[in-house]
């Protein structure tokens, strides 16, 4: 090596600049993405498989709990969960209670890919995150 330093950047194709990029598309993942999408920045979701929800629907789940405190019925997740939950009643993809959600996999997916065409998120299916380019104790790119 003589020395001089090249950005990994000069020798990678760049396909765009959002504003977060989320790498993951499950639960954590949704509520990430629309909740930066609704603050008004530029979101990308990168998931691994060919929908969103993660485990509950990748996975056939079915099922998201734990939304009530322990031994009651008192409803302690609201927020982007709690949207979900009245978007899968009213659709008649499920049931909803302050407990848990139980729901049609196909239906949320629908659900969430509606949310996400919705509030402008770009996704991308069948895509693997790989790494990193770290500039000065900053991540200045993903590699895909």
């Amino acid at each position: 090596m003589s020395g001089q330093q090249i950005s990994v950047c000069d020798k990678v194709e760049v396909k765009g600049s959002p504003d977060v990029m989320v790498i993951g598309g499950g639960p954590a993942g949704i509520g990430a993405a629309l909740s930066a999408a609704r603050l008004g920045l530029k979101v990308l979701v990168i998931e691994q498989t060919n929908a969103l929800g993660g485990i509950a629907t990748s996975g056939l789940h079915g099922h998201f709990s734990k939304l009530a405190a322990w031994g009651d019925n008192l409803r302690v997740v609201g927020g982007i969960a709690h949207e979900i939950g009245e978007l899968t009643k009213k659709r008649g993809f499920g049931i909803y209670d302050q407990n848990a959600i139980d729901f049609e996999v196909e239906g949320l997916k629908l659900i969430l890919e509606e949310l996400f065409l919705k509030e402008k998120i770009d996704f991308l299916y069948y895509t693997q995150f790989s790494d990193v380019v770290v500039e000065d104790g900053k991540v200045t790119a993903v590699i895909i």
